[in-house]
């Protein structure tokens, strides 16, 4: 999908933090393992941009349901954190994952942040001062853990991980 077609010249704007959404949209997925569970969220503006967004991933031309924008971010969840599940499961085996879960209108993005866990981070995407998306991630240990992670770069194409999606 070429996003460059849907935002032009614009760009999104990366920020630590949750940042004030307009009629977010949220899902919810986590995974387990035997001393640990991460919480992974993705909140979704209900805005024309996102909406485009998943017209163009769907190529579908004209208006687009409900149930396809959120089918859509759906899928986009479950494939981003299904690549967070393979990178854990090189250091850690027996890993579930549930099936991304979209949150009811009701949950705002504040109460998201107010998961009890420990250690959570999150960062927004915004363009032209509007928060489009933002991730979230929360890890609760059953006994004390050290975390170390470092930034993961963009790998050259024949560089890049590979493992089966799930699609329902």
């Amino acid at each position: 999908m070429a996003l460059n077609s849907v935002l032009g010249s614009r760009e999104f704007t990366l920020s630590p933090g949750l940042l004030p959404m307009n009629e977010p949209r949220i899902y919810l997925l986590t995974i387990s393992g035997l001393s640990f569970k991460v919480a992974s969220i993705l909140c979704v503006s209900d805005c024309t941009l996102s909406r485009d967004v998943s017209r163009q991933g769907l190529k579908k031309d004209g208006e687009l349901n409900d149930s396809d924008f959120y089918d859509f971010y759906q899928e986009m969840t479950n494939c981003c954190f299904g690549f967070t599940k393979r990178f854990l499961g090189n250091n850690y085996r027996n890993l579930g994952m549930s099936t991304p879960y979209r949150m009811s209108k009701a949950v705002s993005v504040d109460s998201v942040s107010m998961l009890e866990s420990d250690f959570d981070c999150h960062c927004s995407a915004s363009l032209e001062g509007n928060s489009v998306y933002s991730a979230s991630f929360f890890i609760t240990a059953q006994s004390e853990f050290t975390l170390s992670y470092s930034s993961i770069k963009n790998k050259e194409k024949n560089e890049v991980d590979s493992g089966e999606l799930q699609f329902f």
